[in-house]
């Protein structure tokens, strides 16, 4: 676990394991990040064009999961990357940041979630 729990209830980042378990940034922004994204946005575009019967849901589930990669983009990368210098931080204030982005990790799982939902009943209505 990157993020360790003390026996005062503060959340300490392990800066070791992060960087023992990063297997190339590099290498998974080009494999995953980048290329979903891309995918995300041409699917939006695909959606907004669509007039048939899936068109609102479609469109919805699009734009859930741009919403998701937005915030990947530009609060979980960053954040993520910031705790990795937690060792010249405040203890409470990488607590605080750390649990921010655990539990809005939940929320971006749940958006997520509900977008691959509504692709499936995109899908299922375009099938029949």
């Amino acid at each position: 676990m990157y993020f360790e729990k003390t026996g005062s209830g503060i959340l300490k980042v392990n800066i070791q394991k992060m960087l023992d378990t990063d297997v190339g940034r590099k290498f998974w922004s080009m494999v995953t990040t980048i290329p979903l994204t891309l995918i995300t946005i041409i699917n939006c575009i695909l959606a907004f064009r669509f007039t048939g019967e899936a068109h609102p849901i479609w469109l919805a589930s699009s734009l859930i999961i741009l919403t998701e990669r937005l915030f990947t983009f530009f609060y979980f990368i960053p954040t993520l990357s910031k705790l990795m210098h937690a060792d010249k931080m405040e203890a409470l204030k990488v607590s605080k940041i750390a649990l921010n982005w655990m539990n809005l990790n939940y929320l971006g799982n749940v958006f997520t979630l509900v977008g691959w939902i509504m692709a499936l009943i995109t899908l299922s209505i375009s099938l029949h």
